[in-house]
């Protein structure tokens, strides 16, 4: 059976600074592990605030503006040296910040505007007839409209037995190749509807103004009313590759996942460039 939770690993890019010490009594007491570079930055914190106090005008004050200015120095070292849930300092936070200044925290999308700032968020190059994305980055990939199995109804040997068909997927996968999902809330779609009316409305044998008159009025209704103002979730796969191999590898892999099996996919659709470009234009408008 699947692990119903993953560790994830110690990161790659961790280096000496990053290894954590614990200082602790004989009797197992003591405080939690502590990064090393936190405790390195409290040192030079403190070798800082010493040499503030006793080198410029701070210290002649009297000792409540001594105090005040210490414990403010302390609270601020605090939040620099602290941990978020990345494992990321609070200073290496600082230049993000300073740039999400009001200027960058709005977009302008208008054509007359210039599309650097809205180009560096989308991350798409160019999306092909055939619905092949080009990334900013080099990559490339494919989208897919897809539907899942899940389901709160599901009986525990049927979700077992999804979750080990998944992991068997994604452990065959190529580590060249990544999976985006992307959930949207889209108009019904009435493709399917409309080709029907259309089919009805050719198979009529006679063209009685009164019959044409009720097929144009259901068509209004579903063109307005049913796909204008209703909306459902929908949920697409963007499959991307490093280089046009592997995401040929990855579509491969998708595509016999999904015919050999209907645990991960129930239906999964390619999507060309019409759909993919409304697809954005829904997230981004």
């Amino acid at each position: 059976m699947a692990k119903l939770s993953y560790e994830i690993p110690t990161s790659l890019d961790a280096s000496f600074l990053d290894s954590e010490i614990a200082v602790k009594s004989r009797e197992g007491l003591g405080f939690q592990a502590v990064p090393l570079r936190v405790i390195l930055s409290i040192l030079a914190s403190a070798l800082g605030l010493m040499l503030v106090l006793f080198r410029s005008f701070i210290g002649q004050g009297g000792i409540g503006i001594v105090f005040l200015f210490a414990l403010a120095w302390a609270l601020m070292t605090m939040l620099l040296v602290k941990y978020d849930k990345s494992r990321r300092m609070g200073i290496q936070l600082l230049m993000p910040l300073m740039s999400y200044t009001k200027a960058n925290r709005r977009v302008a999308t208008r054509r007359t505007d210039d599309a650097a700032a809205f180009y560096s968020i989308l991350g798409i190059d160019e999306v092909a007839e055939d619905g092949l994305i080009s990334f900013v980055d080099g990559g490339f990939g494919y989208c897919y409209r897809v539907v899942g199995t899940a389901s709160i109804l599901l009986f525990d040997s049927d979700k077992n037995a999804i979750l080990d068909r998944i992991d068997s997927y994604y452990r065959k996968l190529d580590i060249d190749v990544g999976h985006l999902f992307v959930t949207a809330k889209e108009p019904q779609r009435i493709h399917n509807q409309l080709v029907a009316l259309k089919r009805r409305y050719e198979r009529l044998k006679a063209k009685d103004p009164d019959l044409v008159r009720l097929v144009a009025e259901q068509e209004e209704t579903l063109t307005d009313y049913v796909g204008g103002r209703f909306r459902t979730i929908h949920q697409y796969l963007i499959i991307k590759g490093k280089s046009q191999e592997a995401l040929t590898i990855g579509a491969a892999a998708l595509a016999m996942e999904t015919e050999s099996s209907a645990m991960m996919f129930r239906q999964c659709v390619s999507v060309h460039r019409k759909e993919m470009l409304h697809l954005l234009q829904a997230i981004f408008s």
